[in-house]
């Protein structure tokens, strides 16, 4: 019976693992027919990006002109007019031929129980190989001690990566040598297919979140649609540096439409701080306390109420007396204390905290250091400090 157990456990996750690759396979390739489109009629499609007033009426007229969705008409716009004319049309075909494959690869997964269950043996046989040894443990008739799952676990300083497409793990920081300056690094992770999966599988994957913590703390993850949740970090599976990790909607219960776009490592002390502030693309900003967010269920709480197209893209914890900066897409920036905006409970939306006009948005947010540097990079990789 326990054995059973195990194995459906395996089968659930496999599926799961499946249907989310399956989304994002789907997703890339709706894209790729966009663009495909676009190649076919470029000279037409730039003439109408540059002409339209804004990116609603470019977005508009793309998908009224060309038969464009609109995820893919934003896709379109999100490309500056330099990328999207030294697109090659080689390389669209390639890619999506490749996507498709990829789509039918997974597919036939979710369609054959037989394919559920040469993947668990295969992935089983693996952990054998790498882990089979002899028993370490005693069996004995002694009553055990009460134990939390933390008791077991060693505290141990890690690395927490999470990626793009919402892959995440931990890994030991002892696996990161000190390096002199001039050094080349080494790789953290590296995003690939299992060995029967078409090749380029998740290639264009990268870590968006790299995070220094120990095994014994928290982490709060926000969406952009405005929900927490909460992980400790020894439930995070710890893999080797070049391993993918795991879907993170399989530790916590975010929706299919959701992403992760703020994450930090709770701090244990009022000293480190006391306070989080939210910021959305909008310009809202909110402080709420950080006890409003001491037992964060599985399935999330709501951190900010947000209107309709807005979304929450930065949380940074504060200790009250802190500056906040906010920079906008078309380079405007505004400084201001933190102690101006009023704590609020959970359930709430926040106050505007800058004033965008049109066509802008929040590009990106953080707290001033007195004394210290800013460090801004642009879209295109300029620099300045």
């Amino acid at each position: 019976q326990a054995l059973q157990l195990f194995i459906d456990h395996r089968r659930d996750v496999i599926l799961r693992r499946t249907r989310f690759d399956l989304e994002r396979a789907q997703e890339r390739a709706h894209i790729l027919e966009g663009l495909k489109i676009c190649l076919d009629h470029l000279d037409e499609v730039i003439k109408t990006i540059r002409a339209a007033a804004d990116t609603e009426v470019a977005a508009t007229q793309l998908q009224t002109k060309f038969g464009l969705s609109e995820r893919q008409a934003r896709a379109v716009l999100a490309l500056t007019l330099g990328r999207l004319t030294k697109l090659e049309r080689g390389k669209i075909d390639e890619e999506y031929e490749q996507v498709i494959k990829t789509i039918a690869y997974l597919e036939s997964i979710l369609a054959s129980d037989q394919k559920v269950r040469l993947l668990i043996k295969d992935e089983m046989d693996e952990v054998v190989k790498k882990y089979g040894d002899d028993r370490r443990t005693e069996i004995t008739d002694q009553e055990p001690n009460e134990l939390s799952a933390e008791d077991l676990v060693p505290k141990e300083d890690v690395v927490v990566t999470l990626t793009h497409r919402g892959y995440v793990k931990r890994q030991p920081l002892r696996v990161f040598r000190a390096q002199k300056r001039g050094g080349v690094g080494l790789k953290g992770a590296r995003p690939t297919a299992g060995s029967d999966a078409p090749s380029g599988t998740r290639e264009e994957d990268y870590a968006v979140h790299l995070l220094t913590t120990h095994t014994h703390a928290s982490m709060l993850f926000f969406t952009q649609s405005g929900r927490v949740f909460q992980l400790r970090v020894h439930e995070m599976p710890e893999r080797e540096r070049q391993a993918k990790g795991v879907p993170v909607n399989n530790l916590i219960d975010i929706g299919p439409n959701e992403r992760i776009s703020a994450v930090f490592v709770r701090p244990e002390t009022e000293a480190e701080a006391r306070y989080m502030l939210m910021v959305t693309k909008n310009g809202y900003i909110k402080k709420t306390a950080l006890a409003e967010y001491a037992n964060v269920r599985r399935n999330g709480l709501i951190a900010i109420n947000l209107q309709e197209r807005d979304e929450l893209n930065w949380v940074t914890p504060t200790t009250g007396s802190d500056d906040i900066l906010i920079a906008t897409a078309l380079g405007k920036a505004i400084r201001f204390s933190e102690k101006e905006v009023r704590a609020m409970g959970r359930d709430t939306q926040g106050v505007i905290g800058i004033k965008l006009g049109k066509g802008d948005s929040v590009a990106g947010s953080a707290t001033a250091t007195p004394g210290g540097d800013l460090l801004v990079v642009t879209e295109r990789g300029y620099g300045k400090r």
